[in-house]
């Protein structure tokens, strides 16, 4: 979904003197990542919402970056309806499954967090949420 216009701009400073035209910015990822980037910045998280523990908004742009169509639209479908489908919810839990395990094959939370255990790999605290904490409220 597109959510930008063409006249899209932010206004800066004391006065809001200074604009910026945020289409440039929209156009160089492309349309699908350019709608992706409201949902990934509120799931990675940021200064007045939660976050997953030690893992940043580069390790987040990282997995961003190579991320497919599926991941993306899952991302932009973030916001967009009141809630989220059962297939859009298991496709944001395979991309924090890749969040937390690089390249894994594995696509359920609940399974990296009980491979990292197993491992010993992370102490509790590191350990990614578990499916139902990823669940909207």
């Amino acid at each position: 979904m597109q959510l930008l216009t063409p006249s899209v701009g932010m206004f800066l400073g004391q006065g809001m003197k200074k604009c910026i035209d945020l289409v440039p910015l929209y156009e160089v990822p492309g349309p699908l990542k350019a709608s992706a980037l409201p949902g990934l910045h509120a799931l990675s998280g940021a200064d007045i919402t939660g976050s997953f523990a030690h893992k940043g908004k580069v390790t987040w742009w990282k997995i961003f970056k190579t991320a497919d169509r599926k991941f993306l639209e899952a991302l932009g479908a973030l916001g967009t309806t009141p809630s989220l489908t059962e297939t859009v919810q298991q496709v944001l839990e395979e991309f924090i499954s890749q969040l937390y395990i690089s390249k894994t094959k594995l696509t359920s939370i609940n399974d990296v967090r009980s491979s990292l255990f197993a491992k010993k790999q992370c102490k509790d605290e590191n350990l990614p949420p578990t499916r139902t904490a990823l669940q909207p409220a």
